[in-house]
């Protein structure tokens, strides 16, 4: 039972969501075994629409991080390529590509802090619509374990009634079958199965076999 009440408000899920260790839900596999279309609240998939969204936003960011990333690598390693001809040789093409290669250095470190601030606040949203997934999702399962186990409660007794008349029926079944084959060995014994058909039919006036047959 995880340590929960039987009765949950909102704050005791609160509380039990600012303690847990969140993944993305909607990606979990007992979770999607779970929560089939059917099954989803509003909430829930209003929650899943909004993480895709922030997710793809984020990918994007992320994107534009690794680019900028690449970019000022490439600066850098294009300004330590120069720095004989600038400073050895004082080449004035090479100071003008130098002074050039800096300025996208620092331009890419601007948009770098604003990217990665972006991403922070993405990341926020994301950790806050995911604990508006978690709370709604303990709430429904909480809500279906209980359910459930009354069905459970319910069902047992019913099954080990029925248990009990299967293994009485069974052991009827059983003495059945061991009388009939006891009575028609007998009966073959005595008067063969020619005479026993006869007897059938006479019985049922009919070509039905006899309850032994």
């Amino acid at each position: 039972m995880l340590g929960i009440k039987l009765t949950l408000n909102d704050d005791s899920i609160r509380n039990i969501v600012g303690m847990a260790n969140m993944p993305l839900l909607m990606f979990d596999e007992y979770w999607l075994a779970l929560f089939p279309k059917e099954h989803k609240s509003q909430r829930i998939k209003s929650c899943e629409a909004r993480l895709v969204e922030l997710m793809k936003k984020e990918s994007r960011i992320r994107e534009k991080i690794k680019l900028l990333t690449q970019k000022k690598q490439q600066s850098l390693e294009r300004i330590q390529s120069l720095t004989v001809e600038v400073f050895t040789y004082k080449k004035k093409p090479a100071k003008i590509e130098m002074k050039k290669c800096r300025t996208a250095i620092l331009k890419a470190n601007a948009y770098f802090l604003l990217a990665s601030y972006q991403l922070s606040i993405v990341e926020d949203e994301i950790g806050k619509v995911n604990r508006d997934f978690l709370e709604e999702t303990i709430k429904i399962c909480y809500r279906l374990m209980h359910e459930s186990k009354e069905r459970i409660d319910y069902l047992e007794p019913k099954l080990a009634e029925l248990r009990d008349e299967v293994k009485k029926t069974n052991v009827e079944l059983s003495a059945n079958e061991a009388y009939h084959e006891n009575t028609y060995n007998l009966l073959h014994k005595l008067i063969g199965v020619d005479m026993i058909d006869r007897l059938d039919k006479e019985r049922s006036g009919e070509s039905k076999k006899w309850f032994w047959a």
